[in-house]
């Protein structure tokens, strides 16, 4: 086995640090969610959502900035849309104006460099939320001037009618700038309450024999520094139909994602929750929260076949999730449901631990 250099050993033993005992969180505005990761996102810590195209993530990250928003006004945030395709209307669906950065990150250089302006100006307890949507959108100085010269010799080559011949990309130049930037960086983050959510896109490993089918870039700085890392897959898409003048329409209008807590510092790894993304609504909260309470996905994510449904809720009893939700809305009882969510996960964990005589 090949011998890990410094660098790596000390990645590993920052991985290895315990959870504090008063470690705060902010919520995600999904219960679902938040139990998952063990209260929510950690202050002063870093996470890594993960997924393929249209998993949102997107979505999520604004989502959690709402959430807080509406708790406290004063909360500050940075969106840094490295990819430079965000389109989402915030003002419309969540009620706030997403601070895109003005110098968005291109490089890891700059990626560096916002993210410790942010943290200088940060005054003590004060509380941040910083998403860099995504990490693949950016590169290093190394890279983006091998590219160029990449690109000269291609043109140069088809000037001249040559074979063009190259070799290959230069992930690693960008993974060590990550490493570097965790290094530098982390402890800082530590002693702060901002939380800095690194948004990465998966992609097939190609030929892959052993390992991972699915990558992401960045190396394995994230593995190492991210407290959090939650892998988003999208199980089905969500149709909804309207009548106009007599005819039919359907249209896709959300998705149900799968939420996988591949590692988690501040809860238990390996719990998987299923969340509903509305397009023009964000996180459909209560409907996750009813599809989990009344157990009407399989461990798959897929719609029961049972015939017909029986909602009991109180004294009443529903036969669709839209009657039950329309009558939670109406009647303010959201927190109620949220209550009861949260008391079975609670029943779930303290029921799967081992009932065994202490070791020592």
């Amino acid at each position: 086995m090949q011998k890990k250099d410094l660098a790596e050993q000390i990645e590993e033993r920052a991985a290895q640090t315990t959870t504090k005992a008063d470690q705060e969180f902010y919520p995600t505005g999904c219960t679902l969610f938040d139990l998952a990761l063990g209260g929510g996102l950690g202050k002063g810590t870093i996470s890594n959502i993960v997924g393929d195209n249209s998993t949102g993530k997107t979505l999520l990250a604004c989502e959690v900035i709402a959430k807080n928003i509406a708790i406290d006004k004063k909360i500050g945030h940075t969106f840094d849309n490295a990819e430079s395709g965000f389109t989402l209307n915030t003002e419309v669906v969540w009620n706030f104006k997403a601070n895109l950065l003005p110098q968005r990150s291109t490089l890891v250089e700059e990626f560096q460099y916002n993210v410790e302006k942010v943290l200088k100006s940060l005054k003590e307890g004060e509380n941040h939320i910083y998403v860099l949507d995504s990490l693949d959108g950016i590169s290093d100085e190394a890279e983006k001037k091998k590219h160029t010269e990449k690109m000269t010799r291609i043109k140069k080559q088809l000037e001249t009618e040559k074979d063009i011949k190259g070799k290959g990309d230069y992930g690693a130049a960008k993974a060590k700038g990550m490493s570097e930037f965790f290094r530098l960086l982390n402890s800082k983050i530590n002693l702060t309450k901002m939380h800095l959510m690194i948004i990465s896109q998966v992609r097939e490993n190609i030929g892959v024999m052993f390992g991972p089918k699915f990558i992401r870039s960045g190396g394995k700085a994230l593995d190492f520094y991210a407290g959090q890392v939650a892998m988003l897959a999208v199980v089905e898409k969500v149709e909804s139909q309207v009548k106009i003048d007599k005819i039919l329409y359907k249209r896709t209008t959300g998705i149900l994602i799968k939420a996988f807590i591949k590692k988690n510092k501040l809860g238990m790894p390996f719990r998987t929750v299923f969340i509903f993304i509305d397009f023009e609504y964000g996180v459909d909260n209560l409907k996750s929260n009813i599809f989990f309470l009344y157990d009407l996905l399989t461990p798959e994510g897929k719609m029961r076949k049972d015939t017909g449904i029986s909602l009991e809720w109180g004294s009443e009893v529903f036969n669709s999730v839209d009657g039950l939700i329309s009558h939670i809305e109406s009647n303010n009882q959201e927190d109620l449901l949220r209550k009861k969510v949260i008391k079975r996960w609670n029943e779930i964990e303290e029921n799967l631990k081992p009932d065994r005589k202490k070791k020592y």
